[in-house]
């Protein structure tokens, strides 16, 4: 195949030792035709990896797809700059300098030798931690579908990390198309995924797909999930049901017996039992901290504070969402942190102090933003309208009212399809 492309000046010996002129003078070679079958063979190896790579790249990986010395591949790269087929970025990567010499790299290309370089490719990035979804990616391209869903498992929890949801739930979805052995694990994480993105109806399905699958402590850590997800779409009924069974699922995993235990004292709370709601949530403070599970501990009391606050008892409230906000930063854990700083707004609020109100509900907002929870984010958006309106800032509040109104209509679905409940959150 030839290429109609404008090169600057260069020279290059072919495979039968011919002295190629790549390209006279940009103002000569403008419209000159360049054949690959010209390149000497590591010319064309670079610049079939190049392509196959698919993006400015760096020496090292390039001499590791060529199989070539880094002098070979560092010649080759200035004769291919000199010649205007290859283009180095400022920080010194390569990438290929006109779009129709990428396509004719990639149509002459053999498939077998096309399958050779991305294998190659990906077995070059996988030794890097943070490029798993290009390694996986690359491995799917060379026929590698079992390499390629391990990696995408692995990319999806690094976008986790992130909060980067629709990168991760992607990665989860290639992982099981293309049949990674550990299911249970990808259905919950998509879940968990989807929870975020407030993409209820998906996430009781990828969660309830996962129950199927599980057995013991993992069955009861779903069986929570499941009940924490109905707690958000206001059916605290469905919610005690599914951490009932939640309960009675529990091995030997003490953190995750005082999370439910949690989260059933909450969902107990508003059913309207406070008395029952208040030693539930003991218990899981006792639980959480007789297991030494600081992240846990800061979710059951924070748990524990909501529910003295629904009881009357605003200063049990503050000491225990204090406590939580403590933990939870210690641990790093920043969605409990978050409902710790909504919590203490709430109970601010409710003790005529707007203005403590509205800097707990605005660091709870910067929080939310951070991991990407559209109905925690829209609750906590609309709880500082309530407290801007109390100091009077209306112009202020009517911008929080918006946000959360905006983030609300895509939760879970359109509240006419049986949803409406999910407008009712105010603390989580």
């Amino acid at each position: 195949m030839l290429v109609t492309t404008a090169v600057p000046g260069g020279t290059s010996i072919g495979a039968d030792g011919e002295v190629i002129d790549l390209g006279a003078t940009s103002s000569r070679a403008a419209g000159r035709r360049v054949s690959l079958d010209a390149l000497a063979p590591v010319e064309r190896q670079l610049i079939e990896a190049v392509a196959i790579i698919d993006r400015a790249t760096d020496v090292d990986l390039l001499r590791r797809v060529v199989g070539r010395t880094e002098d070979e591949v560092v010649d080759a790269a200035d004769r291919l700059i000199g010649a205007g087929m290859l283009h180095a970025t400022g920080d010194g990567a390569l990438e290929i300098a006109d779009t129709a010499l990428r396509e004719a790299a990639t149509s002459e290309m053999s498939p077998v030798r096309a399958n050779l370089l991305h294998r190659r490719t990906a077995a070059a990035l996988e030794t890097q931690i943070t490029r798993a979804g290009e390694a996986a990616g690359h491995y799917e391209l060379g026929g590698r579908g079992d390499l390629a869903a391990v990696l995408y498992a692995t990319a999806a929890a690094q976008a986790q990390q992130r909060f980067a949801n629709a990168d991760a739930l992607a990665h989860v979805r290639s992982a099981l198309a293309l049949g990674h052995e550990d299911r249970t694990m990808l259905h919950t994480l998509a879940g968990d995924l989807e929870t975020l993105e407030g993409r209820y109806r998906d996430a009781l399905r990828s969660y309830e797909t996962a129950a199927a699958l599980a057995m013991g402590d993992e069955l009861a850590g779903l069986e929570h999930k499941l009940g924490a997800l109905h707690l958000r779409l206001g059916d605290a009924a469905g919610a005690a049901s599914h951490l009932a069974s939640a309960l009675t699922e529990v091995v030997d995993d003490e953190p995750l017996r005082a999370r439910v235990l949690a989260a059933r004292a909450a969902a107990t709370e508003r059913l309207g039992d406070i008395g029952t709601a208040r030693k539930l949530a003991a218990a899981a403070v006792d639980t959480a901290e007789a297991a030494g599970d600081i992240e846990t501990e800061a979710r059951a009391h924070g748990v524990a504070g909501l529910v003295a606050l629904a009881a009357g008892d605003a200063g049990a409230a503050r000491s225990f969402l204090h406590d939580s906000l403590r933990r939870a930063e210690l641990s790093r854990s920043f969605h409990t942190a978050a409902a710790a700083h909504n919590g203490l707004g709430l109970v601010s609020l409710g003790a005529g102090d707007p203005a403590t109100a509205a800097d707990h509900f605005t660091a709870a907002i910067d929080t939310l933003q951070r991991v990407s929870d559209r109905h925690a984010l829209a609750a906590a958006s609309s709880n500082l309208a309530d407290a801007l309106h109390a100091l009077g800032s209306e112009a202020a509040a009517n911008e929080a009212l918006i946000r959360s109104a905006a983030l609300m209509a895509d939760i879970g679905g359109s509240p006419l399809d049986g949803l409406a409940g999910v407008w009712g959150l105010t603390s989580w």
